[in-house]
């Protein structure tokens, strides 16, 4: 009854500390089916497992570690050196579900590698190791059906292999190389065809890789669209402007795009049946009005309006939360929106100029305007 009690508090540090109420409660964390540590420095989870009972097998491990402060590179080392160790003596509690995430933090000094262990029982991971490289398990991983990973991912091809039972993935790459990046959506695109189902898609250009030119963002995004995630994330900078043509993602219901000077100026046909979020920053769609017809079932929206539109026009039947940032440039322009759905909004136009705007939204609840 105890340990049905310290389950519910879903954390192994709270769970411990009801030893100091009483002596019944002493040590019954370590006894727990799942074990959960958040927000803790590394070295207390590491001397934390340490004490737990060798043969000990959980269902669930999950650490999320904080992070220090220190802006040195000597400390940030060895605390990424520590991480690394933490995650690989994980492997004796044989967890069927594994989580193990780092927090995102500033780079500093040279990053380190990582091997994803070999978790004999795990039907379920997820890993981030913020934009340290991971690289395939030694061995394989001979029941796992979910993963998630987050990293400097190398060699998908070797990973897939190691993992004979995998149904459902989501990946994010960071920090890769993006003629290195065409060949690992060339390998998810033949494991899609086989059946692998790709959950959510992140590209994430950082440092001296983070400017893409205009050809290999378009082969890129294609690529993506024929994977067709269920979420899609793309992060990149480019020198100059560049227009783009923004293919149909028909499966996916999550678009995130943090493209800066790109300016999508051609809709390819389709639609977009299942997209529920739309954010774009840094970006803009000069036919927002046709964007908006083909999502029927987008509920939130995030756009830059393109300068080159006189008239802003947002009509959708579906849509609950908008964002939308408007730069005036001649007079009299217009904004108009028009959502009968709508409970949150947020306007911000950027401009000295007269301009006209027009608001029916009957049951928004929160509202805010930036002029």
């Amino acid at each position: 009854m105890l340990l049905q009690v310290l389950v519910r508090l879903r954390c192994a540090r709270a769970a411990a500390c009801t030893g100091l109420v009483s002596r019944r409660w002493r040590g019954l964390w370590a006894r727990l089916p799942g074990l959960t540590f958040r927000d803790i420095p590394v070295s207390k989870i590491k001397s934390a497992l340490e004490s737990v009972a060798r043969g000990t097998s959980v269902s669930l491990l999950e650490i999320r570690p904080s992070r220090s402060m220190s802006s040195l590179a000597a400390e940030a080392k060895v605390e990424d050196a520590r991480a690394k160790s933490l995650l690989l003596s994980a492997t004796r509690f044989s967890p069927e579900e594994m989580v193990f995430i780092l927090p995102r933090c500033p780079k500093i000094g040279r990053a380190i590698t990582i091997a994803l262990p070999c978790f004999g029982r795990a039907t379920s991971i997820e890993l981030d190791t913020c934009s340290h490289r991971i690289t395939p398990p030694v061995g394989e991983l001979p029941v796992l059906e979910m993963l998630s990973i987050s990293g400097n991912i190398a060699k998908v091809d070797s990973l897939l292999k190691c993992c004979p039972r995998l149904r459902v993935l989501g990946i994010t790459f960071r920090g890769a190389k993006p003629d290195c990046l065409v060949a690992e959506l060339s390998t998810l695109e033949a494991a899609a065809v086989l059946g692998l189902t790709v959950s959510r898609l992140g590209i994430e250009f950082e440092g001296r890789h983070r400017v893409v030119d205009g050809p290999r963002f378009d082969y890129l995004l294609r690529a993506a669209a024929r994977l067709a995630p269920h979420e899609l994330l793309f992060t990149s900078h480019f020198i100059r402007s560049v227009d783009a043509d923004l293919v149909c993602f028909n499966r996916t219901t999550s678009i995130e795009m943090n493209l800066y000077t790109i300016r999508f100026t051609q809709l390819q046909a389709g639609e977009f049946s299942a997209l529920e979020r739309l954010v774009l920053n840094g970006c803009t769609i000069t036919d927002l009005v046709t964007m908006i017809i083909r999502c029927p079932r987008l509920r939130v929206l995030k756009v830059t309006a393109d300068m080159s539109a006189r008239d802003v026009t947002v009509h959708s039947a579906s849509l609950e939360e908008l964002e939308l940032d408007v730069q005036i440039d001649t007079e009299c322009q217009s904004i108009q929106v028009v959502t009968p759905l709508l409970k949150q909004l947020k306007l911000k136009v950027h401009g000295r100029t007269n301009f006209h705007v027009s608001i029916l939204a009957p049951v928004v609840e929160k509202s805010a305007r930036f002029a």
